[in-house]
């Protein structure tokens, strides 16, 4: 994490501002390095939370992309992985397994696919399951406590 130049992450801090926290203070993270779509595809393997721990982590983070040793990110994957049909499928079973919304969706080459797409579709469903509870009850309705989900793009990549 660089802020001004500096390492925020460093012991001195020097030029960080206080406001900056560190991703996994917050998040539960899943596993970052896949070699292949069917490492991803097991769920009791890509799903679990690698980093953070569970019961003190607010967010929920679900990486879902192919990283390879070499040559890095894969194009190739991303054409499966990026599909609307597979983004559903690895939100609905990483969040059934973990029991926590995703709150964050991890992908690589976001031109392939339909990510924004879906991520659109969940947090228009998340919202209106949210109104619709609070119109049956006698309770305010905060935009804020709405669970959103968010896209992290980690390569970007014009072909």
């Amino acid at each position: 994490l660089k802020h001004n130049g500096d390492n925020c992450l460093n012991t001195n801090n020097a030029g960080c501002t206080p406001y900056i926290q560190e991703f996994f203070k917050y998040t539960l993270g899943t596993k970052y390095d896949f070699n292949n779509i069917a490492e991803i595809e097991n769920i009791e393997y890509s799903c679990v939370g690698e980093r953070g721990t569970y019961y003190q982590k607010r967010f929920y983070a679900i990486n879902s992309f192919v990283t390879n040793d070499f040559p890095g990110p894969s194009f190739e994957s991303a054409a499966t992985l990026n599909q609307e049909s597979f983004v559903n499928k690895r939100i609905s079973d990483c969040e059934g397994l973990m029991g926590k919304k995703a709150n964050f969706y991890a992908v690589d080459f976001w031109q392939q696919g339909n990510v924004p797409k879906v991520v659109q579709s969940i947090n228009a469903a998340r919202g209106e399951a949210k109104l619709s509870n609070t119109r049956s009850s006698a309770s305010l309705f905060s935009i804020s406590q709405i669970v959103t989900l968010s896209i992290l793009i980690l390569s970007v990549a014009l072909y």
